[in-house]
């Protein structure tokens, strides 16, 4: 038991159950957290849980997606771990008789731009956003930056002051039209 969990722990909770409650909030046809049933190679108890699959009626395929920290990418220390993952999960699904008849497990690919574009505000870091990528079908790399700070919002006193002014230059140009009116108006009478 640790005293405080370490940041990996803590980043890597968040970052699957944002990123998978905005799938199941924003897209049909899917499941988090599935459940497989099959010897897979990278767990010895012959089970494991597939982050998201999503049930593709068009193509009559699961697709399984993994989500990983940026550790995970291509060329990176466990990008192998990452897809030995991948692969069992999907062999397993094949040959163990768990989806449908007709249907076939694939790597996740036809929600790979929406998961491209998902960027979630951290919750237990509140200075930090997640960013989501996807670099090759099947596998979101999720990583944290800190938030873009965004333009300071104007107070209340500088908002009147700038009311002011506004309405001075206002006033002004008013005074002028209304003199100029007055002359015209005085030049056509005397005429």
């Amino acid at each position: 038991m640790w005293t405080q969990r370490p940041d990996y722990l803590i980043e890597g909770n968040e970052a699957h159950r944002l990123l998978q409650a905005k799938f199941m909030s924003e897209i049909s046809g899917g499941q988090v957290e599935y459940r497989i049933t099959s010897s897979i190679a990278s767990n010895p108890s012959g089970t494991g849980r597939a982050d998201i699959v999503y049930f593709n009626s068009l193509t009559k395929t699961v697709e399984v997606y993994e989500i990983k920290p940026g550790s995970y990418t291509p060329g990176a220390i466990n990008y192998a771990t990452g897809q030995s993952q991948l692969e069992g999960y999907i062999q397993a699904l094949n040959s163990n008789g768990q989806i449908i008849h007709g249907w076939q497990a694939v790597r996740g690919i036809s929600l790979n731009s929406y998961f491209n574009t998902i960027t979630i505000p951290s919750v237990e870091y509140p200075d930090k956003e997640i960013i989501h990528h996807v670099y090759e079908d099947g596998l979101i790399n999720y990583y944290y930056r800190k938030k873009k700070t965004q333009e300071k919002q104007a107070t209340a006193s500088e908002k009147v002051n700038e009311q002011e002014r506004n309405y001075s230059g206002l006033k002004r140009i008013g005074i002028f039209a209304f003199g100029s009116a007055l002359f015209l108006g005085a030049a056509v009478l005397f005429v």
